[in-house]
Order: structure tokens, then C-alpha cells, then sequence
């Protein structure tokens, strides 16, 4: 039997789970919130690595920017049998604030997404995806690394709202305007 989040994820994305996939709020369950942080930390490591982020201790860096920025009452796993096979970790907006300032309505802020290799294609990453449309929010903003060159990715279903230093800023809006000034990325 599926939670009317779960049916509500259905009807935003279309897609159906298989029916040993749940989709559950993490607060308030026995999951372990440190496997699920570990789990994004074994995902991010190698593209963090990469982009020169936290050069002495990368996983180190993951760890403390995601615990000090989740919102356990917010963040929903996917789970099939005991095992947590995704998970989508998502905050009030923070940081991201001054960007999102011309959205309307209320957001959230996606800080990892996360489908084991094992488990992708299935539309576990899809479901995840529309959780915080599902759970009524307006909007879901997020950051990415400049150096992933992985902005065109983001941009099929986001729009780009802001720029720090080595970061995008985009945002998915679900009801309402969409930003009226968008910044373009340099070529």
C-alpha cells in the first residue's frame, strides 16, 4: 500500500516504483542517519576530488557541509527491503537565500541526491527528484561545483538563478513566475 506522498510522487513524475520501493521521511525511523550522510560522501568523493574542493580532506568537507545544512524532517529516503538504496537530502533555503529571492511561494533547498549504482534505472532517482513538489513546496533550489562542467544537465529542468564563486545556483519551480533576471553562465 503506498503513502500519499508516494502517490503524489506518482502523479508529478508518472513513474511507478516497483512495489518493494518505498519512499519515507528519514526523521522518525530507524534509519541511520550517519549511513545515509556516508552514502553521499562514497557518491560526491570522486567529483569533489576533482574540482580541488577541500583539498586536504575531501570526505572530511562533504561530511561537515551536508550535517551542518540537512534537514532531517525534510529529507526522504528510498528504501528497498531493510536496505536504503537513495536518498534526497534537503534543507530551508540558506545560503542560496539572496538568489531565491525573486521566487515566490516557499522552497527548499536539495543538498544530495543520491541512487546506488546498483539501484539506478528503476525511477528511484525520478521519484526522489519530485519529492519536494510532492510535499507542496513552490520551488527546490540547489548548488553545483562550476568545475563538474555539469551545468547543461541541470539547466534541462532548472533554471539558472545565481553564481557564487565556484558554484551555480539553479532553481526548479513548480507554481509561480519563474525568476525574471536569470544570469548567464560565462562561455
Amino acid at each position: 500500500m503506498r503513502t500519499e506522498l508516494e502517490n503524489r510522487i506518482e502523479t508529478v513524475t508518472g513513474t511507478v516504483l516497483p512495489d518493494d520501493v518505498r519512499i519515507v521521511g528519514i526523521e522518525g525511523t530507524d534509519i541511520i542517519r550517519s549511513e545515509v550522510i556516508e552514502a553521499c560522501v562514497r557518491e560526491f568523493l570522486p567529483a569533489t576530488i576533482s574540482s580541488g574542493r577541500w583539498q586536504e580532506d575531501p570526505a572530511s568537507g562533504i561530511r561537515q557541509d551536508l550535517l551542518s545544512s540537512v534537514d532531517w524532517s525534510l529529507s526522504m529516503v528510498a528504501v528497498r527491503g531493510d536496505a536504503v538504496v537513495g536518498c534526497y537530502l534537503l534543507s530551508r533555503p540558506g545560503d542560496v537565500n539572496a538568489a531565491a529571492a525573486e521566487l515566490s511561494g516557499t522552497g527548499v533547498e536539495g543538498l544530495a541526491l543520491v541512487v546506488l549504482k546498483s539501484h539506478r534505472g528503476f525511477g528511484i532517482g525520478r521519484a526522489l527528484r519530485a519529492v519536494p513538489e510532492a510535499m507542496g513546496f513552490d520551488y527546490v533550489v540547489g548548488t553545483h561545483l562550476k568545475t563538474l562542467g555539469n551545468l547543461d544537465h541541470w539547466l534541462r529542468r532548472r533554471h539558472l538563478i545565481g553564481e557564487e564563486d565556484d558554484m551555480w545556483i539553479t532553481a526548479e519551480v513548480f507554481n509561480g513566475p519563474l525568476p525574471v533576471s536569470s544570469p548567464q553562465p560565462a562561455p
